[in-house]
């Protein structure tokens, strides 16, 4: 996907910033000026060697010498996990790949497993940096796909998102490249000041020079769900690499060559916050498994049915100024949203942005996994910040699939921030 000009996607590491002017309180505190940034030391973290031959026995001695297992160049299936309660070490899940035939022992390194990797710079007594913690096939395989955001405008309430969240959270991704990058943000602080401006928080590998192979190389994106060390000092996170089929060839984005040991697309990082002091680290009560606002699973029984807004004309009343007029039209079936519509009258939230103007979006699924979006918008944005959006000539219209991720559309959608343009991605990147 190649976008026309900056585009915006992040994993914050604290709940979000309040919606509130500077002066007003939240939970009985006041929101706080924006915090210095902090020092912040990154690292990769080691990882099994790699084989350029995941056929068996492609994993020898040569290439692991300790007979501890390889993984593969291309090794999609790499996500960091939890911080263990001592803070030195960090789960990683991984598939081992070309292990020699049984009766071998290293024949045991194949599958997907899970291993823990050491932060301190230390290694276990047989050398690694890393030891395997499960060898077995029947471990469950998770996938973390969900986070990530698209960029919008501030102010605007998430009505349209109700028919337009599976389509945008596909565009995010490129194949297997993802544009996350990970945040640090402090949710006390105000949102906006009058000598500061917007709070956007501090990227938490903001501090390298960019370069490839850099803790801040551009084309390492940001996989889901970063973790935190019980004392609140470190923070491990996954990063991906573009690969074929989405660079090169006819694809206008060009493929990067890896600078990960052995060529490999997948790097875990750690980082330090150097200046924070390490929190106590408090033991947890029991937890009942009776969850009292849950409804209780009856094995062979229907499932409980999804409570939804009724279809209809409504008012959304600004926490501060205007409302919105906001319309639900059903399918021909009456099953399901087709249309929504918003029209804002001098509708703020905040004090500090103030939205005017109507925006419709109709939903249309062809098959199980694809989405056709037609879209109409024609807002402004007056206030602290000048900004509208604003659809073509004959409204905008796109499909993606959400499992090939490839970006179709005919019409513009362009958005526009105090005089910076925002535009869409190019069609079938």
């Amino acid at each position: 996907m190649h976008f026309k000009a900056p585009v915006i996607f992040g994993v914050l590491l604290t709940v979000s910033a309040h919606t509130a002017p500077y002066g007003l309180t939240s939970r009985g505190k006041q929101l706080l000026s924006p915090p210095e940034p902090e020092p912040i030391e990154v690292i990769e973290l080691p990882l099994p060697p790699v084989t350029a031959k995941e056929t068996e026995g492609g994993c020898t001695l040569s290439v692991n010498p300790h007979g501890t297992g390889c993984i593969g160049v291309t090794t999609f299936e790499t996500l960091s996990g939890n911080f263990l309660p001592d803070g030195d070490h960090v789960t990683v899940s991984l598939v081992f790949t070309g292990a020699p035939a049984a009766p071998d022992p290293s024949s045991i390194y194949t599958g997907l497993n899970l291993i823990i990797v050491r932060t301190n710079g230390t290694l276990f007594p047989n050398g690694d940096a890393w030891k395997c913690i499960t060898l077995s096939p029947s471990i469950q395989r998770r996938y973390s796909r969900s986070c990530g955001k698209s960029y919008r405008r501030r102010g605007v309430p998430p009505i349209i998102d109700t028919l337009t969240t599976g389509a945008i959270s596909s565009i995010r991704n490129n194949g297997r490249r993802r544009f996350f990058e990970q945040w640090i943000f402090d949710r006390e602080v105000a949102p906006y000041l009058e000598d500061s401006g917007y709070y956007q928080g501090q990227k938490l590998n903001g501090a390298g020079d960019g370069n490839p192979g850099s803790v801040n190389d551009p084309l390492w994106n940001g996989g889901a769900d970063p973790r935190w060390s019980l004392d609140g000092t470190k923070i491990a996170y996954f990063e991906l690499l573009v690969q074929p089929p989405d660079c090169g060839g006819v694809n206008p984005l060009p493929c990067p060559t890896s600078t990960a040991p052995g060529g490999r697309n997948v790097r875990v990082m750690l980082a330090t916050l150097t200046s924070r002091k390490p929190l106590p680290v408090v033991a947890m009560d029991p937890v009942s498994d009776t969850v009292p606002w849950g409804e209780p699973y009856v094995p062979g029984g229907a499932g409980p049915k999804d409570p939804s807004l009724p279809f209809g004309n409504y008012t959304l009343a600004g926490q501060v100024s205007g409302h919105a007029d906001v319309i639900f039209t059903p399918d021909s079936a009456g099953t399901t949203f087709k249309t929504v519509e918003a029209t804002y009258h001098n509708y703020s939230d905040d004090g500090l942005n103030f939205i005017t103007g109507n925006e419709e979006v109709t939903a249309i699924y062809p098959n199980a996994t694809l989405i056709h979006i037609d879209w109409y918008s024609d807002l402004s944005s007056t206030g602290i910040s000048n900004s509208t959006k604003v659809t073509g000539p004959g409204g905008f219209h796109f499909e993606v699939d959400v499992q090939l991720n490839k970006f179709y559309a005919n019409g513009t959608l362009t958005t526009t921030v105090d005089g910076v343009v925002y535009k869409q991605p190019e069609n079938g990147c």
